[in-house]
């Protein structure tokens, strides 16, 4: 099915959101990935990202939210498409690629925490975001408590070590002196 087709069979909340594998990875292992469908945006990830999926739990976990259609898979059909992003960003890996030209055909944000892919879609003039920015609007739209996002928060700070330490620190420090 071409990504118009799915396009057709479901309603825009506001924005679409392309996520990378590495947020959905991070947001299951904290046990948050449910608050992340509530936030207003359409969230749609690529089939060969959810081809990343090898433990079992979290593949079951998002199988769930696919059945669901709380995640919409795109297919990316032209192959010659993600070899050509590839070759002219080697960094990023065929996933990576496959979420930016998805991200570039729906006008859609990216929700990514690798910085090649962040940096390429800042190249494009597309929105990117990532794990912060999700807690950010978890705590803005009232779906997780400040001290729920700081015990998270805390608790992905001990497996990612890829994090912006700064950043997280002035929001644990903000959090806490509100709670």
């Amino acid at each position: 099915m071409k990504i118009c087709q799915i396009l057709e069979h479901k309603s825009i909340k506001m924005k679409i959101a392309v996520n990378d594998a590495n947020i959905l990875f991070d947001l299951i292992d904290l046990g948050l990935i449910h608050y992340l469908f509530q936030l207003e945006y359409d969230f749609y990830t690529t089939d060969i990202v959810v081809d990343e999926f090898k433990n079992e739990n979290q593949k079951a976990i998002i199988q769930d939210f696919i059945s669901n259609a709380n995640l919409l898979i795109l297919s990316i059909e032209d192959v010659n498409k993600i070899y050509s992003e590839k070759q002219k960003h080697p960094k990023l890996s065929v996933q990576d690629c496959s979420v930016l030209i998805a991200a570039k055909e729906q006008n859609a944000l990216i929700l990514t925490g690798d910085n090649h892919l962040r940096k390429t879609a800042i190249d494009y003039q597309i929105e990117v975001h990532g794990i912060l920015w999700i807690f950010d609007k978890l705590v803005e739209t009232g779906f997780i408590s400040l001290k729920l996002a700081s015990i998270k928060l805390t608790e992905l700070l001990s497996f990612n070590n890829r994090l912006p330490i700064n950043e997280c620190n002035l929001r644990l420090e903000k959090w806490n002196s509100e709670i």
